[in-house]
């Protein structure tokens, strides 16, 4: 499994490990990179290593803005998940925002989940 975190996610990370799956973490803030090392997780720096390292993404992002920066900007998730990975998207972001992620995911095979 591999997480985007925002710092109160944590804990749920901290659930992951114990149930046996490798966290791979991507956080764009230094106290959220800071939290995730002092945790014992994987940190990498950019998106296309995220998608490399998991099936399955879960990003917990702010809002439309930065759901569009994380999948369609360049160097983002649409260019590099393949067929069967899917992107689980924990924030409460708009339709709009999520029907654009899923035709972007959906065109390189890839999956989006909302679990707002």
């Amino acid at each position: 499994m591999t997480m985007l975190p925002d710092a109160h996610r944590m804990r749920v990370q901290a659930a992951s490990q114990p149930a046996g799956y490798d966290v791979v973490i991507h956080a764009h803030s230094e106290r959220s990179r800071a939290a995730a090392q002092a945790n014992g997780f994987s940190h990498v720096e950019r998106l296309g290593e995220l998608a490399a390292a998991a099936d399955v993404i879960a990003a917990s992002i702010p809002d439309d803005a930065a759901l569009a920066r994380i999948v369609a900007d360049e160097g983002g998730l649409a260019e590099s998940m393949v067929p069967g990975q899917i992107l689980l998207e924990l924030s409460t972001v708009s339709p709009d925002a999520s029907a654009q992620v899923a035709g972007l995911l959906a065109s390189a095979g890839a999956a989006y989940l909302r679990a707002p």
